[in-house]
């Protein structure tokens, strides 16, 4: 799985969980609220009940206290603080409303003073006379839960539909990110939402700029080769005429071979930012490079100053490449070896890749700056394909180009 794509699975998931919970909270909250108010409807309904037959008892007190009846006692137990009180009721020495755990049961009862003015009236719901809403209780919890799960559901399918309308136009953003390609073509700024469209038109224009970036510097590059051939041209005429004058003077013979030394590295480098200048390197151009050959050739043209560059290669060693490309990146990495380096240098070639590395000049030297023949260096490996890695080890200076599949880079 691409990393774009697990980027946006993961997006997706994280907001399904998230709205998921949120709909499972809701649903909590809402279990809780309908049982908060099934207690509260309860305790409402029994005192209103308790409520009644004290004040009716109380009525009928005041009407004939001789023969007054009692609440009614299939639902009522009713006692005198003045009479026998069970000791379960005796700290509950004032009037009001009260509920006492009594065992299993949960015993709803009224305290008021006797209407004789004598001690205190209890009246009691029985046992269990109190659970009347016990089967609407168990209705509405299971209503309750049932209204939760249902919330939940519809939630997480809310979600699942939100992440759907979400998921088409971010991930046609993605789709775009992966053409940014500067060779691909441009794509429309087309999001439904405004946020996203301003995303596109951000991409779209850093695309274009990156495109006429590249375009400036391949046409540069294609442009200063051209315009180069016509005085190398001349040049390389006017070293063919010395030559045939066979100029008798030492000093002119060294001159001319130094002009024709420059022309052909000239040429070298005008065919060298030709191909880096194209959008790629047509096949026609590598060939069967034997690295054996191509390094001895590439050290007799240097100017060793009296250091000695030691070569460990691989017999037989061959590399399919374009050889502007290959002579230019291994001149570079020597040249650039003897000019920023001090002592001898190193070149080891296997069939991965080569390396190249020199003793610093002294403490503290700026390797890093390692010419501007590095950066070309660096160039020729990515349109290649190769990767170039520098670092400092033990006071050494290391190059290292890997090499990978050349045709690949074409």
């Amino acid at each position: 799985m691409s990393k774009t794509k697990a980027q946006h699975n993961a997006f997706r998931r994280t907001l399904l969980k998230g709205v998921t919970l949120l709909g499972a909270a809701l649903g909590l909250l809402l279990v809780l609220f309908i049982s908060r108010a099934e207690n509260g409807m309860e305790v409402i309904s029994l005192h209103h009940w308790l409520d009644a037959e004290v004040n009716q008892y109380l009525r009928d007190y005041a009407h004939d206290p001789a023969s007054v009846r009692v609440p009614n006692p299939y639902e009522f137990d009713t006692y005198r603080s003045t009479e026998r009180v069970p000791e379960w009721l005796k700290p509950y020495d004032q009037p009001g409303f009260y509920e006492h755990l009594l065992g299993t049961e949960d015993k709803h009862f009224r305290v008021v003073t006797h209407p004789s003015g004598q001690g205190l009236l209890y009246v009691v719901f029985k046992n269990d006379a109190d659970d009347y809403l016990d089967q609407y209780e168990t209705r509405l919890h299971w209503l309750s839960v049932s209204m939760a799960l249902v919330t939940w559901l519809l939630t997480s399918v809310g979600a699942l539909l939100l992440i759907g309308r979400l998921a088409k136009p971010l991930q046609r953003v993605l789709d775009k990110i992966n053409s940014m390609a500067p060779s691909a073509a441009d794509f429309a700024v087309d999001a439904p939402y405004d946020e996203l469209r301003r995303i596109e038109s951000a991409l779209l224009n850093s695309k274009q700029q990156i495109r006429r970036y590249f375009r400036r510097e391949q046409e540069f590059s294609r442009f200063a080769s051209h315009e180069i051939r016509t005085p190398l041209m001349v040049m390389r005429g006017s070293v063919d005429i010395l030559n045939r004058l066979e100029l008798p003077q030492p000093a002119a013979q060294r001159a001319v071979g130094r002009i024709d030394d420059a022309c052909r590295e000239m040429t070298l480098l005008t065919e060298l930012f030709l191909m880096l200048g194209r959008d790629s390197i047509e096949s026609r151009h590598f060939e069967t490079l034997p690295m054996a050959k191509l390094v001895d050739a590439t050290i007799a043209r240097l100017e060793q100053a009296g250091r000695t560059i030691e070569v460990d290669i691989v017999p037989g060693l061959s590399v399919d490449a374009p050889p502007a490309l290959v002579k230019v990146l291994l001149r570079n990495l020597l040249r650039n070896a003897l000019m920023h380096g001090g002592g001898d240098i190193h070149l080891a070639m296997t069939n991965e890749g080569f390396s190249v590395s020199n003793p610093l000049a002294e403490p503290g030297h700026d390797a890093g700056g390692y010419g501007y023949g590095l950066i070309i260096v660096e160039r020729i490996c990515e349109r290649l394909g190769w990767h170039l890695g520098t670092a400092r080890e033990d006071g050494q200076f290391v190059a290292t180009v890997t090499f990978k599949a050349s045709q690949e880079a074409a």
